[in-house]
């Protein structure tokens, strides 16, 4: 298999592509640091599958790629279900996912399987005690409400909620509920 990888953290991308070039089953690794180095790289060779780290709005990148490669099949880290399959991705990986949920996702999709979250992001990427603090947020519940509903001191909900953010990459705790729905579209 024949993967280009889009990452702008330069660390980050080295580790993805290491992990790459060490299955047996990725014949050649090609890094980018942004879409013109994805669509050059693409107009160069052929590659079976794209990964991209999301970093704003995917869509448009998408349909550049399959506007250039239209053999070449898109893996989406970080972006919105919706928006993706929209825009034509065959797979999308939430931002918190760990390496080996990367690996799996670049590998099925290279395979011609689609791989999209099921029931949302949370019910892969969350702890239990994450997700009951997330439906407790959805609910339109206070940290201080959070926190007495769950036997739990306010900092440490404070804490829990500023992790599912993280895990998530949302911003707020609306972005949050509807990422974790698999329902914010771009």
């Amino acid at each position: 298999m024949r993967v280009v990888l889009l990452h702008e953290d330069v660390a980050r991308r080295s580790e993805i592509r290491s992990l790459l070039g060490a299955e047996r089953w990725v014949d050649r690794c090609w890094a980018a640091a942004d879409g013109e180095d994805v669509l050059r790289i693409l107009r160069e060779v052929t590659a079976d599958v794209a990964l991209l780290h999301a970093v704003g709005s995917p869509a448009s990148l998408c349909e550049q790629i399959r506007g250039a490669s239209p053999r070449t099949r898109i893996v989406v880290v970080g972006g919105s279900p919706g928006a993706a399959r929209v825009a034509g991705a065959a797979g999308v990986v939430p931002a918190g996912a760990d390496d080996e949920e990367l690996l799996r996702a670049v590998y099925l999709v290279g395979r011609g399987m689609s791989v999209y979250p099921r029931g949302g992001y949370a019910t892969r990427l969350l702890s239990p005690r994450e997700r009951a603090v997330l439906d407790l947020l959805a609910s339109g519940r206070t940290n201080r409400e959070i926190a007495l509903e769950l036997s739990l001191s306010p900092y440490t909900v404070k804490d829990y909620v500023s992790s599912v953010y993280r895990k998530l990459g949302a911003r707020n705790r609306a972005e949050a509920v509807r990422r974790a729905a698999g329902l914010e579209l771009d």
